[in-house]
């Protein structure tokens, strides 16, 4: 779950709600981005990124302050088991949807690996690249990867020359990584104003920051990254501000929690 402040408590949104946010952001790319070749699948791997959550969501635990834990309140050997059946689940879905959630698991199993303090910590984040490299290196030639191709994590190495499959693929990835970055700030609302992750408005270019100033309801975007501007509704459930004693309580209220719809638009 992400849970979004309110003027009286606040508001539960389920990752698949982000999921499907961030592939409705994708499938309306264009402006200052040029618009990548597989953006249909793109859009497929967007909202596939977060299945495994699908538990987590259904039945939030709680947070060490008995609020409904937000996901950077999750136990990381949590959060690790999603990212691996994330990506199990995905090798089913095809070769491109495959290889961009395993790039995306590896990647992040990278960016935590220096906040591993138990010795299972460090043994499940091991064991999860691992299995990351292996799923790449069968699924890379089925992308158009070469196996020789010099990479840090999954992603290219320093100035190597891409063909053009792999410059469109690492460009559609690239753009994942802006479009779950854009719906998160959309979801949590936690910057009035912010610059989002450099990212190349087209293959083999230099990344741009986008810069991003929210007011109520809407959301200013320059270089604006999409055809047009869009309206997008996003499906919360309010809770109030009590602290609950075990997670039961916390199911109930969300059960009975009316649905929510925050409402905004995308504009330049």
């Amino acid at each position: 779950m992400i849970r979004r402040k309110s003027d009286v408590g606040c508001f539960l949104i389920a990752q698949s709600e982000h999921a499907r946010i961030a592939a409705d952001i994708a499938v309306n790319l264009g402006g200052a981005f040029a618009v990548p070749s597989d953006l249909g699948k793109l859009a497929g791997a967007l909202r596939a990124h977060s299945s495994g959550f699908a538990a987590l969501d259904a039945r939030p635990p709680l947070s060490p302050a008995g609020r409904p834990a937000n996901i950077d309140e999750l136990p990381l050997v949590t959060i690790l088991d999603v990212w691996a059946r994330t990506s199990e689940s995905a090798i089913a879905a095809g070769p491109y949807l495959g290889m961009m959630l395993s790039l995306l698991c590896l990647q992040r199993a990278a960016a935590v690996s220096g906040g591993a303090r138990t010795l299972r910590e460090t043994f499940q984040i091991n064991k999860l690249q691992h299995r990351q490299i292996e799923i790449q290196e069968q699924l890379r030639p089925q992308v158009g990867i070469r196996h020789d191709l010099p990479t840090r994590y999954g992603m290219p190495d320093g100035d190597t020359e891409l063909t053009d499959a792999e410059a469109q693929f690492f460009y559609g990835y690239r753009l994942m990584l802006f479009c779950l970055q854009l719906a998160l700030e959309l979801c949590t609302a936690r910057h009035t104003t912010c610059k989002l992750p450099s990212t190349p408005p087209a293959p083999r270019r230099d990344g741009i920051a986008v810069q991003l100033r929210t007011f109520p309801g809407r959301c200013c975007l320059s270089p604006f990254p999409l055809k047009l501007p869009l309206a997008l509704s996003i499906s919360a459930r309010h809770l109030s501000l009590d602290v609950y004693d075990h997670e039961v309580e916390l199911h109930e209220a969300l059960a009975a929690a009316p649905e929510s719809r925050l409402l905004v638009s995308l504009e330049p």
